[in-house]
């Protein structure tokens, strides 16, 4: 489903079309694309995946909590915690005590996200090209990911912030073409 997912995101928004003589984008610009060509009818687990969708960019601090926050709100009429979908560039990927940690590239340092699901951290750990134990981006010139997954928040056990638990993610390889063009 995610990786389908992945996919009619990227059509939808016309970045599958790539031509040689286009100029890569920048990670603003696609989150941008993205978002724009998403329309209030596609949903995605009976909700509006314009909702729940969470391209995370180099936004300040409190906006980027705030995002984060708005759209990961425990839903009224079930009491439930929404699920979000995370996209973006892998950055990192390691093991801490807690289980694995994903960060993606443009992701804000203070918001963590962790895998303690073992069929995910399997999942992950045979598509990455791991050294020691992890990813880090730019380590391997051949390998660039893209992670798309859900996530749903968590309260840190000494009341600091909200963590971020990844249930379900894959990877998608991709091209240096697909890798934004700077960080801005």
């Amino acid at each position: 489903m995610l990786k389908g997912l992945f996919e009619y995101l990227w059509a939808d928004a016309g970045l599958l079309n790539w031509e040689p003589d286009n100029k890569r984008l920048k990670y603003q610009d696609i989150r941008h694309i993205i978002t724009d060509n998403l329309n209030n009818n596609t949903s995605c687990n009976n909700q509006i995946l314009r909702n729940i969708l969470f391209i995370p960019y180099w936004e300040k601090w409190l906006t980027f909590k705030d995002i984060l926050i708005k759209k990961s709100l425990f839903t009224s009429e079930t009491g439930a915690k929404r699920r979000i979908i995370i996209l973006g560039l892998l950055n990192t990927f390691k093991a801490t005590p807690y289980g694995k940690m994903l960060k993606l590239y443009t992701i804000h340092e203070h918001t963590v996200f962790f895998i303690n699901k073992p069929s995910t951290i399997k999942r992950l750990n045979k598509a990455l090209p791991l050294v020691d134990g992890s990813y880090s981006f730019g380590q391997n010139k051949e390998g660039f990911y893209w992670f798309i997954g859900t996530a749903f928040p968590q309260l840190k056990q000494d009341k600091s912030g909200i963590t971020y638990i990844i249930d379900e993610g894959i990877i998608i390889p991709v091209s240096n073409e697909h890798v934004p063009l700077n960080n801005n």
